[in-house]
C-alpha cells in the first residue's frame, strides 16, 4: 500500500472509482441519486416536482449485452478430446449467464475483470476450476508497458462494528497471497493475522497456484490513447443527454399530471401573492404593460392547452434521445426504436445496424482474448490437485490441457432463418459451396464432430429417398416401347 494508511491507496485509483461510482448509479437509476445529480446541473426535480429517472443508461447496457451475448459464444477445446471437460467448466460456471451480467457493468463502468481459481470447498459434484467476473472497484491492478496487466490485488470486504475489514488477494504470476486489515471507509487499518477473523481463519497466507501465468485477466470496454483503463459507454457527455432527456419528460409528465390549461400572461397582472387563479398553472413572463400597448387586458392574456406543451417537450425527448443513441453508438432499433419503417429481412436490418455492430465487434475483441486465456488456464488448473482430505479437488484427465481455446462471439442479432435457407439453397443449387460447408453456414454453432454426423444422416435420408422414389416407379422395358414406334415416329 506505499506505505500510505489511505484507502483507495492512490489518487488515479480514487478518481477512477469515484467515476465508477457515478456511472453505476446511473445504471441502476436510483431515483433520489438521479434526481440530486440533476439538480447539481441545474435542472429539474426542484421543490418536490415529479421528476422522472428514465431507465435509458441501462436500456443501452442491455443493448450493448445483448449484442455481445445475445447467443451464446462458439467456445472449441484445443483438442476435441477434451470439449465435454471445457463444457463441464462453462456450464458449471453458468458461464454464458455471467458474461452478459458483465457485459451490462462493463459498458456502464468501464470494464471488468476475470478471474480463474480454485476453491476446495466447492460441492464434490461440482469441482472444477472458478471462472468469475469482478467489477473494478474491487481491484487494485498494476499495469506495466502502458496496458500489461503484472499483478492485481482483488479485494473482499465487510464491516462488523464500526470496521471495515478488508481480505486483500494479491495475484502475481505462479502465486497468490492474502492479508487482512481492519479499518475504516477511508483507511485501511492495520494487517491482523488471517487466523483471527473466523471468515479468514482457514486460508493460508500464501499458495502456488500451479500455472506460471497471472489468473486475473482486465477486460476494458472501449479502450482510450491515454489510460490502461476501459471507457464507459456514457463518458464523453453521453450522461448529459440522460439528465436532458429526464428533464423533457418530466416537464411533459408534468403538464399531463395538471391536466388543466396553461394560462401565459405579465408578470404585472399578477397580484401581490403572485396568483390570479388558482385552479389554472400560470406562467408570468418579464413583459411590462405599456409595451403591449394600452388597451383589452385579455389581449395580453394567452392560454395554452396544456397537450400542447406536452408534445412540444415529448418532440424535443424524441430528439435528445436519438442524439443520445447516435453518440453511444447504439442504433435505434437496438432498443426497439424504428424511426424509418421496419427492416424487411435480416440482412435490412443489420445494414441499419451496421454502426452498432462495429462498435460490438470492436467490444467483442476483448471478451474474445479474455475468455479464451482464462479457459486454457482453467484447463491447466483442472488437472492439478487441491486441497486435501474431504475437502478436495481432483486432478481431472485432459489429453491437452495446454493447448489454446478458441471463442468466437456472434454479432447477437437473430439470424433470419428463411433468408439463410434461400441463400443456401442457391450457393448449394449453383455449386458455388459443398455439403459440408452448407451445413456450417446452416450451423455455426456445431462442432466438427457434429457436423459430420449431420453429413451422414442427410446423405443417409437421401440415399433412402432415392431407393423409395426407384421402387415405386413401374418397370419398363424400354426394347418393347421402341419397338411399337413407326420409323414415321421416330
Amino acid at each position: 500500500m506505499m506505505g500510505k494508511n489511505t484507502f483507495p491507496p492512490t489518487k488515479e485509483i480514487a478518481d477512477r472509482w469515484e467515476w465508477i461510482a457515478y456511472w453505476s448509479g446511473l445504471r441502476d437509476n436510483n431515483e433520489i441519486y438521479v434526481r440530486n445529480e440533476a439538480i447539481k446541473r441545474g435542472m429539474g426535480g426542484r421543490n418536490r416536482q415529479a421528476y422522472i429517472a428514465q431507465p435509458v443508461p441501462r436500456a443501452l447496457s442491455q443493448a450493448s449485452a445483448n449484442l455481445l451475448f445475445g447467443e451464446p459464444p462458439t467456445i472449441k477445446a484445443g483438442n476435441p478430446d477434451d470439449q465435454e471437460r471445457l463444457d463441464a467448466i462453462i456450464g458449471t460456471n453458468k458461464l454464458f449467464a455471467q458474461c452478459r451480467a458483465a457485459a451490462i457493468t462493463s459498458s456502464s463502468e468501464g470494464g471488468v475483470y476475470l478471474k480463474v481459481s480454485i476453491d476446495p470447498s466447492t460441492p464434490r459434484g461440482q469441482k472444477v476450476p472458478l471462472i468469475q467476473f469482478i467489477e473494478e472497484r474491487r481491484v487494485i491492478p498494476n499495469f506495466q508497458n502502458f496496458s500489461e496487466l503484472v499483478s492485481a490485488t482483488v479485494i473482499t470486504n465487510w464491516q462488523e462494528n464500526n470496521k471495515v475489514y478488508r481480505l486483500m488477494e494479491n495475484h502475481i504470476p505462479g502465486y497468490i497471497s492474502y492479508e487482512l486489515y481492519a479499518g475504516g471507509s477511508n483507511e485501511i487499518g492495520l494487517k491482523i493475522p488471517l487466523a483471527n477473523h473466523p471468515k479468514t481463519a482457514g486460508i493460508e497466507e500464501e499458495m502456488e497456484t500451479g500455472v506460471s501465468e497471472l489468473l486475473v485477466s482486465y477486460i476494458p470496454n472501449s479502450l482510450n490513447t491515454n489510460s490502461p483503463f476501459g471507457v464507459s459507454d456514457y463518458a464523453n457527455g453521453i450522461d448529459d443527454l440522460f439528465f436532458a432527456f429526464n428533464d423533457a419528460t418530466s416537464i411533459a409528465h408534468r403538464a399531463t399530471q395538471s391536466g388543466v390549461p396553461l394560462t401565459v400572461l405579465p408578470r404585472e397582472l399578477l397580484d401581490e401573492n403572485q396568483s390570479l387563479n388558482h385552479e389554472k398553472t400560470i406562467v408570468a413572463v418579464n413583459k411590462l404593460a405599456d409595451t403591449l400597448g394600452e388597451g383589452d387586458v385579455s389581449k395580453m392574456i394567452e392560454t395554452v392547452q396544456h397537450n400542447a406543451q406536452q408534445d412540444k417537450f415529448m418532440s424535443y425527448a424524441k430528439e435528445v434521445l436519438d442524439l443520445l443513441l447516435i453518440f453511444s453508438g447504439i442504433s435505434p432499433q437496438s432498443i426497439g426504436r424504428s424511426v424509418d419503417g421496419g427492416a424487411t429481412s435480416g440482412t435490412a436490418l443489420k445494414l441499419k445496424m451496421s454502426s452498432t455492430l462495429s462498435t460490438a465487434a470492436g467490444k467483442a475483441v476483448f471478451y474474445e482474448d479474455s475468455l479464451a486465456e482464462m479457459l486454457r488456464l482453467a484447463a491447466i488448473l483442472d488437472t492439478e490437485t487441491f486441497g486435501d482430505g474431504n475437502n478436495i479437488k481432483e486432478a481431472a484427465d485432459w489429453t491437452e490441457a495446454e493447448s489454446a481455446v478458441s471463442v468466437k462471439l456472434d454479432d447477437g442479432l437473430p439470424d433470419d432463418e428463411i433468408e439463410m435457407a434461400n441463400i443456401i439453397q442457391r450457393l448449394k443449387a449453383s455449386g458455388a459451396i459443398s455439403l459440408e460447408q452448407a451445413v456450417r453456414k446452416a450451423n455455426p454453432h456445431m462442432t466438427d464432430e457434429q457436423v459430420e454426423a449431420e453429413i451422414d444422416a442427410i446423405r443417409a435420408e437421401t440415399q433412402a429417398e432415392t431407393a423409395a422414389i426407384g421402387e415405386a416407379l413401374p418397370t419398363t422395358n424400354i426394347g418393347n416401347i421402341l419397338s411399337d414406334i413407326t420409323a414415321e415416329e421416330l
